[in-house]
């Protein structure tokens, strides 16, 4: 819905690998896979990829950690185009930053 809202054409795939370890707790690695169009050979690229950090024990707990930084992005890229929006109070951060902030609103 969002990438929608931003007029940004993407596909999300989600890959995930479930390790097992005979002293260690199983746990599922997950990456989130942001694809886009390329407009100049047909089909869609990969244009980023987030990972889940914490240790989870299913695919879908991972799933939720590895899209969270993803949305993060989003959030930031739209800026000011999110301020009267549902996405306005999500974390917000550049690729590349650790840190997320919450954006202001605006108060009447």
């Amino acid at each position: 819905m969002l990438s929608h809202r931003l007029h940004i054409p993407v596909e999300i795939d989600y890959v995930g690998a479930h390790r097992t370890h005979p002293r260690y707790p199983d746990e599922w690695i997950v990456s989130a896979r942001i694809l886009s169009p390329d407009y100049e050979y047909g089909g869609m690229v990969e244009t980023s990829v987030h990972y889940a950090m914490a240790a989870r024990a299913t695919f879908v707990a991972r799933i939720s950690d590895a899209r969270s930084p993803a949305l993060s992005i989003l959030c930031y890229q739209g800026g000011a185009d999110l301020d009267d929006t549902v996405w306005r109070h999500f974390p917000r951060h550049d690729e590349g930053e650790v840190r997320s902030v919450i954006a202001g609103y605006k108060t009447f």
